[in-house]
Order: structure tokens, then C-alpha cells, then sequence
């Protein structure tokens, strides 16, 4: 097929040829002209260099699809193995982060009970001082007074 004929042009092109083909039926045996059988000669010849066109055409996109998708599958393994990496990094740095917060858990818990005992040893030391405030206030009154 040719660009400047449409394809239902070329359907009723050969539909015609086709009935031309058959020949002359008053006849006692069908006759086909010699101009009808170059034509239809040529007609195919041009169907056929369309048709070998457009099969080159399409190998040629057909080979470019496979370089394209070889690049895609290149590019996709690279990424398989970026990501594979990637999966492997997290799961150190998750393991690590959580021997990490193991750590932080017990110094904090280690930081409470020092706190607590701290805030034990003030609660004592108040109580023991009481009776020392309680003198001092009573030798302050006396030399006071």
C-alpha cells in the first residue's frame, strides 16, 4: 500500500480486481483480458514492496524494542542489587538500633533507681537534720534572749 492510497481504497481495489480476474462470463470459457492480468501483476508487485516495507519496518522497531529492553533489564538488575543492599543496611542498622535502645533502656532505668536513691538519701538527711534545726533554733532564742 502506498501513502497516498487509503486502506479502504485498497480493499475496493483488489475487491474490483478480484471480479476482474474472474473474466468475461458471456463467454463460453471466462477470458481474461492480457491488460487485466498486467494490472493485477502489478498491483500485487506494489502489494508486496508496501508489504516488505512495512516488514522492515517492523523488524527494525522490533530489534529497537529489544535494545530497549535489554537497557531496562541492565538498568532493572542494578537496581535489584541497589535494593538488595539497601535491604541489607537496614536490617544491620535495625539490629544495631535495637541493641541501641536496649542500652539507652537500662541507663535510664539505671538513672531512675539513682535518682530514687538520691531522693531517699535527701528525704534521711532532712529527717536527720531536724533535730540539729530544732537545736539551733532553741540555742538562737537562748542567746538571743
Amino acid at each position: 500500500m502506498s501513502d497516498s492510497e487509503s486502506e479502504p481504497e485498497t480493499t475496493l481495489g483488489l475487491a474490483a480486481l478480484s471480479e476482474a480476474l474472474k473474466g468475461q462470463t458471456v463467454l463460453e470459457k471466462p477470458r481474461v483480458k492480457r491488460r487485466v492480468l498486467v494490472g493485477a501483476v502489478r498491483a500485487h508487485n506494489a502489494v508486496l514492496g508496501d508489504l516488505r516495507g512495512e516488514v522492515a519496518a517492523a523488524r527494525e522497531r522490533l530489534q529497537q524494542l529489544e535494545r530497549e529492553t535489554d537497557v531496562i533489564k541492565s538498568s532493572q538488575r542494578r537496581l535489584t542489587e541497589v535494593t538488595n543492599g539497601h535491604t541489607h543496611q537496614l536490617a544491620d542498622l535495625s539490629g544495631r538500633i535495637q541493641g541501641f535502645e536496649t542500652l539507652v533502656d537500662e541507663r535510664v532505668s539505671a538513672l531512675r533507681s539513682e535518682c530514687h536513691d538520691v531522693f531517699a538519701t535527701k528525704d534521711a538527711l532532712v529527717e536527720a537534720l531536724k533535730p540539729f534545726e530544732v537545736e539551733q533554733v532553741r540555742l538562737r532564742d537562748a542567746f538571743d534572749s
